[in-house]
């Protein structure tokens, strides 16, 4: 599966948001994947990409990405969404936005969960959770979102235990 948007900021920067089948070949076990093709549960990896430009995105901008992510989702019942913030490109002018200083991939989960987290509320849309995961420690510390209907928790749970134990090997 593929899917892509193109966005565009009133400032003339451009972004892309990609949802495409996860691969999860050497992250998962070999039981959380039998169990997930078992109960047809696909797991779908969300990818943000800022194309061109370097200005702060603007609330508009952000709430139609995040209005995509959400459609998606709603439309495709045994969905569960992974996002895995980057924590190999800076952020622009991150340093000079927040007086602590903020890792990329954290700056990217806060303003991912903010972003997604206010597009839900202020469409009164409910059900939906937003998990986050950080595992790692130092400038090494990798945050990782599922989103998924409430009725799916079992195997984000399952994910995510997955997950951590597989990184803690």
């Amino acid at each position: 599966m593929h899917l892509s948007a193109a966005f565009h900021s009133p400032s003339g920067d451009e972004y892309e948001v990609s949802l495409d089948t996860f691969d999860e070949e050497g992250l998962l076990s070999e039981e959380v994947k039998n169990t997930l093709q078992k109960d047809g549960i696909e797991i779908v990896e969300v990818t943000l990409d800022r194309k061109k430009g370097q200005e702060r995105t603007d609330l508009k901008t952000l709430s139609a990405i995040a209005g995509v992510i959400a459609n998606f989702l709603e439309q495709n019942e045994n969905v569960i969404l992974y996002f895995f913030c980057d924590d190999l490109h800076d952020v622009p002018n991150l340093s000079e936005r927040h007086e602590t200083k903020l890792l990329p991939q954290e700056y990217r989960s806060n303003l991912f969960s903010k972003m997604f987290d206010h597009h839900m509320n202020a469409n009164r849309k409910s059900g939906i959770t937003n998990l986050r995961i950080n595992i790692g420690e130092g400038r090494f510390k990798a945050y990782i979102h599922f989103i998924a209907r409430e009725s799916h928790g079992l195997y984000v749970k399952k994910l995510v235990d997955d997950i951590t134990e597989g990184y803690a090997k």
